[in-house]
């Protein structure tokens, strides 16, 4: 029996090291080669002045489906391993969209997200090319600048957080901005200058999971919800991702199932 559980416990370790080893091989997740998904963005409201499009207004997703407008937000990827909290998001912009029309570079918001139902529990803030993991205790809604739609009380309202205004920082956040040349040329311009569209952009953030505390178990949520906007508001990200277990506990905990049914077998 002592031999049997060695052996198992052989081959869960070399299980984990398989999927530790292989679970990073592009930056800070292999998430495939899916930096879009089936979600894309959406205004829940009609936004003005845009005829032509569906009601309510749902920015479209770009030449193609591919790179997206100049000020679009494509994409989202969630995954925990290893003790780790990664997110992969992907725009047609790097730190900010520049309006040749308005001589305006409209800033990113903050990446706000919580769990079972809250969607601004927690943020990932940006600045100066550094990211941090902060608990929200306030946040500010998008602003009225020039071009943008913070005029409008039902697009403010539905546009929600924008950007930390006070917050508890908990630790450092690794981030790789990556622009995916071998996806969308740089740039890709329409018959009309105004509307050029930007490049692909794949933003990745990584961090430890015991940066929410000490007791904190991910486990015990079934979904985290995720939101972020443009400065603008043209442009709206949410979804929610369900929490399943990371493959290395999987593969663990069907060793100990498989030991369990020996150590039965053996006692009948």
């Amino acid at each position: 029996m002592k031999r049997t559980l060695l052996q198992l416990l052989v081959t869960a370790m070399v299980a984990v090291a398989f999927t530790s080893a292989n679970a990073i091989t592009w930056n800070l997740y292999d998430f495939g080669d899916n930096v879009f998904d089936n979600h894309n963005n959406t205004s829940d409201i009609d936004i003005p002045g845009y005829p032509g499009q569906s009601d309510p207004f749902q920015p479209q997703p770009g030449l193609n489906g591919l790179g997206g407008e100049r000020f679009d937000i494509e994409g989202l990827n969630f995954a925990t391993a290893n003790d780790k909290f990664y997110l992969s998001r992907t725009a047609s912009f790097g730190y900010g969209a520049y309006s040749s029309v308005w001589n305006y570079t409209y800033r990113e918001g903050d990446l706000f997200f919580g769990f079972d139902g809250e969607d601004d529990t927690y943020a990932i803030t940006t600045r100066n090319g550094v990211s941090k993991l902060v608990q929200v205790n306030s946040y500010l809604t998008i602003p009225q600048i020039p071009g943008g739609l913070g005029h409008n009380a039902a697009i403010v309202a539905s546009m929600g957080p924008w950007m930390v205004d006070e917050s508890t920082e908990l630790g450092d956040v690794q981030n790789v901005y990556t622009m995916y040349e071998d996806l969308e040329p740089n740039p890709l311009i329409p018959a009309n200058p105004s509307q050029t569209n930007g490049d692909t952009w794949v933003k990745e953030y990584a961090f430890d999971m015991s940066l929410f505390g000490a007791n904190f178990d991910i486990r015990q949520f079934s979904t985290v919800n995720f939101r972020i906007t443009l400065e603008c508001g043209n442009d709206l990200l949410e979804e929610t991702h369900n929490i399943t277990p990371e493959p290395a506990t999987m593969v663990l905990l069907g060793m100990g199932l498989v030991g369990l049914g020996a150590h039965l077998r053996r006692r009948k």
